[in-house]
């Protein structure tokens, strides 16, 4: 275990001993935190049969699309009803990258829970207040927001510690909670989750991901076309068409000073 305030020598000592260590990762049975998950999020049941009633459609083309691209698995109808119809309003993907995250950077799982029941600005509750229009779905941009102050703590020789320090920088650069900063903070969480069979930092990804949130779907597009241009991610047409936050996006420092 590594405290953040200890000297440099000692980190870089410690990570030399674990290096010989055999690393042995535990993977969770992510089916069952999706019904965890819908078990924490109350609808109330009246009120839920109608919603379902109403924007049946919508739920629908959210689970053909996810369970037709993989990233949710068809085989287990009543899992694909706990990550479509248990966790809404949490998008598709949020959904995935959600326990996911957690297990990475949270020291345990209150923080997941946290997150669904808390009040605190950037959780569920807040979001649902604060939504517009009448078939929200939390999209993982907003993920990224309850979880920056984990990704600040984290070793600075750490991974997720440079993805995040990238993002900062890209940021920066960019207004507020526009599509193009949503964006990247989804590019980023797909790297830092980094599961790409089922969730790959691809442009179709990215479209599907902020679908619902656009009123035309080009919006998106063009957001993308103008983040490549300002050289803030960079199109990997060799990997497998991949979007990847571009290294040289650091502070322009004169114009800073």
């Amino acid at each position: 275990y590594i405290d953040n305030n200890l000297p440099k020598e000692k980190v870089d000592g410690w990570r030399g001993v674990s290096g010989r260590f055999k690393h042995t990762t535990l993977h969770n049975n992510f089916a069952q935190m999706y019904e965890i998950i819908s078990a924490v999020i109350k609808k109330e049941p009246r009120f839920w049969e109608t919603f379902i009633t109403r924007y049946s459609a919508q739920l629908e083309d959210l689970k053909d699309r996810y369970v037709a691209n993989g990233l949710i698995d068809g085989k287990n109808a009543e899992g694909v009803n706990s990550a479509i119809y248990g966790c809404y309003p949490l998008h598709p993907i949020s959904t995935f990258i959600l326990p996911r995250l957690s297990e990475k950077v949270a020291q345990n799982e209150r923080t997941l829970f946290t997150f669904l029941s808390s009040p605190e600005k950037h959780t569920l509750s807040y979001f649902l207040e604060n939504a517009d229009g009448e078939f929200p779905l939390l999209t993982p941009d907003y993920l990224y927001d309850y979880f920056e102050p984990l990704f600040r703590k984290e070793v600075y020789t750490s991974e997720i510690h440079k993805i995040y320090k990238l993002t900062s920088n890209i940021l920066q650069k960019l207004d507020g909670n526009t599509i193009h900063s949503r964006i990247i903070k989804t590019i980023s969480l797909i790297y830092m989750v980094e599961q790409y069979e089922k969730l790959p930092p691809i442009y179709d990804i990215i479209v599907d991901a902020f679908r619902e949130a656009v009123d035309d779907p080009k919006e998106i597009s063009i957001a993308l076309e103008d983040l490549i241009n300002k050289d803030c991610i960079v199109y990997l047409k060799r990997s497998n068409n991949y979007l990847k936050l571009k290294e040289s996006s650091g502070v322009d420092i004169p114009s800073e000073i």
